[in-house]
C-alpha cells in the first residue's frame, strides 16, 4: 500500500477532546486543524481503551519504506455509545484508509483520525456534522453512476430539439428570504459592479447553473464537474473525508465532498469565498454559504435533473432550492469559454457605462 499526502506533514501525536476533561489537551495545540492528510496501511494493533481509542497501523511510503503509524480516535465510551464501534471492527491485517489532521512536530507519523474506510469500503465519520451538530452515519462505498457522465446542456425551450421544455426552469425569487439588512444593499447596487462583467469567475453555484453547458466525469477515484462557463473544473471528493475546518483558505469553488445516495450524485460544497451572488439571479453571498447539488437522470436517461440549493445564516432566512433539467448536448464537448472583460472592445479600454451606451458618431 502506499502513502498519500495530501498536505505538507508536520506534526505529533495527540490526545483528542471529543469529550471534555481535564486531562484532555487543545487539538489545535497538537494537529494542524486546517490541513488534510490521508494515510492508506495495514492494521497493526486496535485499542478500544480511553481516553482515546488507538489504531496502529503499518504504511509504506513513497520510497518502499514501512513507516508505523499511530491513529488518534475518540474516547472509547464516544465509540462505543455515539459511533457504533466495538472492539472487533479492526483487525490485524485489516486494509484502511484514514483521513485526518497532520501532526505539527516533524517527523511524527500520527495523525488525529477525522474520517476512516473501513475494510469494506465503508467511511466512518469521528466528528459532529458541523452543520447539524450529530454524529454522521457511516458513508457507503463511492459507485459510479455511468448514466451522468457527459456534457449537458440547457432545455429552456429555446431550440426545436425534441427534449427541449420551457417548463423545466424557474428562476426563484430570493426576496423572501433575504434578510433585511442584505436585501436593501442588494436592491441598490449597480449591476455593472458585477465582478464576472471583467472576467472574474462566479461562486460554485452560479457558475453550475447559468446557461452555460456542464460536464460530469466520474471515470476517477473522485468526481470532476465542469462548466462552460469561465472554464470551471472542479474536484468532489469522493472518499469519506470531511471538510477541512472552518479557518482553512476559502475559494470561489470552495471545498467540494460528494456520495451517491441511490442514483443521485450529491455534491456538498463549503469553505466559500463571499462573492456577488449565489446564482439564479440571487443576492450576494457571505463566505459561511453552504452549497448542495444533487444530480440524477430521468427520461430513461435523456434528461439531467440538477437541483441546487443554497444556505447562508448570513444572507437567508432559511434554505432556497432551484432545479432545473438538462438534456445531453449534441456537441459533446465544452467549448473554451475566452472571456472578454466588458471593459474592452477589440483592443480600446471602455468603461462599463460606455459598453452599454456607446456613442452614436
Amino acid at each position: 500500500m502506499t502513502i498519500k499526502k495530501l498536505t505538507a506533514l508536520l506534526a505529533p501525536l495527540l490526545l483528542f477532546p471529543w469529550i471534555s476533561s481535564h486531562a484532555h489537551h487543545s487539538t489545535a495545540s497538537f494537529f494542524h486543524l486546517d490541513r488534510r492528510i490521508s494515510i492508506e496501511g495495514t492494521v497493526v494493533e486496535f485499542h478500544a481503551r480511553n481516553p482515546h481509542g488507538l489504531i496502529v497501523l503499518d504504511v509504506v511510503n513513497e520510497a518502499g519504506e514501512t513507516e508505523r503509524w499511530r491513529a488518534e480516535m475518540p474516547a472509547w465510551q464516544a465509540l462505543l455509545r455515539w459511533l457504533g464501534w466495538s472492539a472487533e471492527d479492526l483487525q490485524p491485517g485489516d486494509a484502511i484508509v484514514i483521513h485526518g489532521a497532520p501532526p505539527r512536530m516533524n517527523e511524527s507519523f500520527s495523525i488525529r483520525a477525522d474520517d476512516i474506510v473501513m475494510p469494506d469500503g465503508w467511511t466512518r465519520h469521528m466528528f459532529r456534522d458541523p452543520v447539524t451538530n450529530r454524529y454522521r452515519t457511516p458513508t457507503p462505498p463511492a459507485r459510479a453512476v455511468v448514466e451522468l457522465d457527459g456534457v449537458w446542456e440547457l432545455n429552456r425551450g429555446w431550440t426545436d430539439h425534441p427534449d427541449d421544455n420551457p417548463d423545466t426552469f424557474e428562476r426563484p425569487d430570493f426576496r423572501p428570504y433575504t434578510r433585511p439588512e442584505v436585501l436593501a444593499v442588494w436592491l441598490e447596487r449597480d449591476p455593472l459592479g458585477d465582478p464576472s462583467l471583467d472576467c472574474e469567475p462566479p461562486t460554485v453555484s452560479a457558475a453550475m447553473s447559468g446557461i452555460h453547458a456542464i460536464a460530469i466525469d466520474q471515470s476517477g477515484e473522485h468526481v470532476r464537474l465542469f462548466a462552460e462557463a469561465f472554464d470551471v473544473e472542479r474536484i468532489v471528493y469522493m472518499d469519506g473525508r470531511s471538510h477541512p475546518g472552518e479557518n482553512a483558505p476559502h475559494a470561489n469553488l470552495g471545498h467540494s465532498v460528494g456520495r451517491y445516495e441511490g442514483e443521485t450524485l450529491v455534491v456538498e460544497t463549503t469553505h466559500i469565498t463571499a462573492g456577488w451572488s449565489m446564482g439564479a439571479g440571487g443576492p450576494p453571498h457571505s463566505d459561511r454559504l453552504r452549497v448542495v447539488e444533487r444530480y440524477r437522470v430521468i427520461e430513461d436517461g435523456r434528461l439531467l435533473e440538477q437541483a441546487i440549493t443554497v444556505e447562508d445564516p448570513l444572507t437567508l432566512t432559511q434554505p432556497v432550492t432551484y432545479v432545473q433539467h438538462l438534456r445531453r448536448a449534441e456537441i459533446p464537448e465544452l467549448v473554451p469559454y475566452d472571456c472578454m472583460p466588458l471593459n474592452t472592445d477589440r483592443g480600446e479600454e471602455l468603461t462599463p457605462e460606455e459598453f452599454y451606451q456607446p456613442s452614436r458618431g
